[in-house]
C-alpha cells in the first residue's frame, strides 16, 4: 500500500486537474505515518516530500488539503530529521498557503497549528530559533492567531513554541448568537483544554478529530 500510494503521489500532474484518487492516497500515507517506520521511510523519500508540498501547495481540492495538511502533521511528529525534511521541501510555505486558501476549514487549520507546533518543538536553541525566523518571515505567527478561531488548543500551543505571547479577545456567544461576555485574555485562557500533546494511534483520524471538535458558535476566538 505505501508504495501504490507514494506512486500516486509522485506521478499526480502539477496543475489542479486531478483524479480524485490522490486525496485518497494522501489520505492512506496519512494514517500509515502513524507508524515510525513508515513516517521514516516516506520522510527520507524526497521525490514524496516534494510531491506533498507541491500539491499541498498548489490549489488542493478540500480531500488534498485536509490529508496533505494532515500528513504533514504526522510526518513531523517526534522527529527532528522528518521536521527538517519538510522545512527544506519547502513545507512551511506550503502550509501558509494551504491555510489561507482553506481559512474556514477546522481540519486544515488545526493540522497546520500541529505541524508548525511539532517543527517548533524539537531540536537544539539555535535550531528553534531560525526556524521561528523563517516562519514569522512567512507571516505564521498572524496566521495562528486567526487559526485560533476554529483551533484554539492546537493554535494556542503553536503560538506557546514560537514564544509568542499574544493576547486577543474572547467572545462567548448565546444560544442565538448573542454577545453574552466580552473579555481581554491570554490566548486559550478561560475554558477547559482539550489539547492532548501525546500522539494515540488510531486506525481512523477522522473520528478523532470529530471526537475532540468544539462547537465553534459557543466560544469564538479570533
Amino acid at each position: 500500500f505505501l508504495d501504490l500510494a507514494t506512486e500516486e503521489l509522485t506521478s499526480a500532474p502539477a496543475d489542479v486537474v486531478r483524479t480524485t484518487t490522490t486525496g485518497a492516497a494522501l489520505g492512506l500515507l496519512r494514517n500509515m505515518a502513524g507508524s515510525d517506520s513508515a513516517a521514516d521511510a516516506l520522510g527520507r523519500n524526497g521525490a514524496v516530500l516534494d510531491a506533498i508540498v507541491r500539491i499541498v501547495a498548489g490549489e488542493p481540492s478540500r480531500a488534498e488539503a485536509v490529508n496533505g495538511m494532515g500528513l504533514l502533521a504526522a510526518l513531523t511528529l517526534r522527529s527532528d530529521h522528518r521536521s527538517d525534511a519538510v522545512l527544506i521541501s519547502g513545507g512551511g510555505r506550503a502550509i501558509v498557503r494551504c491555510m489561507r486558501r482553506h481559512a474556514e476549514s477546522r481540519s486544515v487549520q488545526r493540522s497546520g497549528c500541529l505541524t508548525i507546533r511539532n517543527v517548533m518543538g524539537r531540536g537544539t536553541a539555535d535550531r528553534r530559533a531560525d526556524v521561528r525566523e523563517d516562519l514569522v518571515e512567512l507571516g505564521v505567527d498572524e496566521l495562528l492567531k486567526d487559526a485560533g478561531r476554529l483551533a484554539p488548543d492546537e493554535a494556542y500551543a503553536a503560538l506557546r513554541e514560537m514564544g509568542c505571547e499574544d493576547k486577543v479577545r474572547l467572545i462567548t456567544l448565546d444560544e442565538k448568537g448573542r454577545v453574552k461576555k466580552s473579555s481581554v485574555e491570554m490566548f486559550g485562557d478561560g475554558s477547559a483544554s482539550n489539547f492532548r500533546p501525546v500522539f494515540e494511534e488510531s486506525t481512523d483520524i477522522e473520528t478523532r478529530i470529530r471526537m475532540n471538535e468544539k462547537r465553534v458558535e459557543d466560544c469564538i476566538r479570533f
